[in-house]
């Protein structure tokens, strides 16, 4: 699968609120929901590819799409994915806002971003925590936080989606798996400002 960075933050913003006279394949899907993990869904209404939501949240420097997940099916196959992400950059993005698509290399995994500690600390995490409250206990949060610490002192950190993708294969939920995906990206922002 692939990833999509939007460099300009004003123009993107300014693109929410005009999707509408954008583009007819996708509209907004704001919700509660959408409020409480601070992310920005998009639903793909058009009729050549599967009716998904893509999210997108706000980072210091950018935006970045943080997930596609599908509506109708129970998962999309990675050249499904990669053509609705396509499709929003298309439709949405290409002659409003500066962005990049870069590509996934399969062969990439935590331990080649992280090292083997941070690796084996996130094992640890999904193997011990339960996977209904996520972080919700003292024990499975000080893993999570010790998995995540080891990257932020070292100076090496996965790309969110290759957690994602390490979570949702060790059998987490995709809303539990949302959840700790915006913890990781909270936290490593709260470490690097405590440690710096």
């Amino acid at each position: 699968m692939q990833y999509l960075e939007i460099r300009d933050k004003e123009v993107f913003r300014g693109i929410l609120s005009s999707i509408g006279n954008i583009t007819v394949n996708w509209r907004r899907s704001a919700s509660d929901y959408e409020k409480q993990i601070q992310q920005f869904c998009f639903e793909y209404v058009g009729n050549e590819l599967p009716k998904a939501k893509l999210w997108v949240m706000e980072k210091v420097n950018n935006f970045q799409v943080t997930n596609i997940v599908p509506i109708e099916k129970f998962q999309l196959e990675p050249d499904e994915y990669n053509s609705l992400l396509h499709s929003f950059a298309d439709d949405i993005l290409k002659g409003h806002t500066d962005f990049v698509i870069t590509p996934e290399n399969p062969n990439v995994d935590v331990e080649f971003y992280m090292g083997k500690e941070a690796k084996r600390a996130l094992e640890q995490f999904s193997s011990m925590a339960n996977k209904g409250t996520g972080t919700g206990h003292p024990s499975d949060q000080r893993r999570w936080f010790e998995f995540i610490k080891i990257g932020v002192l070292e100076n090496k950190l996965a790309p969110v989606d290759l957690i994602r993708e390490f979570l949702l294969q060790d059998g987490w939920s995709e809303g539990r798996v949302e959840q700790l995906c915006f913890e990781y990206e909270y936290t490593i922002d709260v470490m690097k400002f405590c440690f710096n």
